[in-house]
């Protein structure tokens, strides 16, 4: 039952962790493109 509840907490983690990377890259992205315009 730990393992489970252990690797649960491991998959939010990097579900988040993967959210953020996106958001900063995206807006990373849309940065560079308002600048060529």
């Amino acid at each position: 039952m730990e393992q489970i509840e252990a690797d649960g907490k491991i998959r939010k983690m990097y579900q988040y962790n993967l959210d953020v990377i996106i958001s900063v890259g995206y807006r990373a992205n849309s940065r560079k493109a308002t600048q060529f315009h």
